[in-house]
């Protein structure tokens, strides 16, 4: 004989929760947590970048070979990700001349990053592009300031898919 009072196990009431409930919030739990690790391994396959600014030639301005070596420290720490380097120039004068010094900014740049530890293995390219990739000017920005802002490098990173 069975009793008309004795609950079921999703309507019963008391301190604990039906397992229906129970599994849902697992589901929804682990459906969070899944778009959560996607979410975060996409933005790290995203490449991100620094620029570092050279004051002539190819030496770093103030402060700028400094706070490259830590980026390139803190970047080394992730076995998985790789680097590219790229030197920039300015735009005026001649471009074989400044396609040369770029290569050699990026040289240089390539050189603190081994120097400082991080594994050739890891460094995808390193080159120059010389004036062909500037800057977007700003407003009332004038020629001589403009073209102190190109002489660069750029430290880009990317986890290797």
């Amino acid at each position: 004989m069975t009793s008309q009072n004795a609950a079921s196990p999703s309507t019963r009431s008391g301190p604990g929760l039906p397992r229906r409930a129970i599994f849902g919030a697992v589901l929804v739990a682990a459906a969070l947590g899944a778009a959560a690790a996607l979410g975060i391994a996409g933005a790290a396959l995203k490449p991100a970048s620094e620029d570092y600014v050279f004051s002539r030639g190819t030496g770093f301005a103030t402060g700028e070979e400094l706070r490259l070596k830590a980026q390139l420290s803190q970047l080394a720490a992730d076995d998985r990700i790789v680097i590219r380097i790229t030197g920039h120039s300015g735009t005026q004068g001649d471009e074989a001349a400044n396609l040369k010094l770029s290569e050699d900014r990026a040289e240089t740049a390539r050189q603190v990053a081994l120097d400082a530890g991080f594994p050739l293995r890891r460094i995808d390219w390193a080159g120059g592009v010389g004036g062909g990739d500037p800057l977007p000017r700003e407003d009332g920005m004038g020629d001589r300031a403009y073209q102190s802002s190109l002489a660069r490098v750029t430290l880009s990173w990317q986890v290797r898919p």
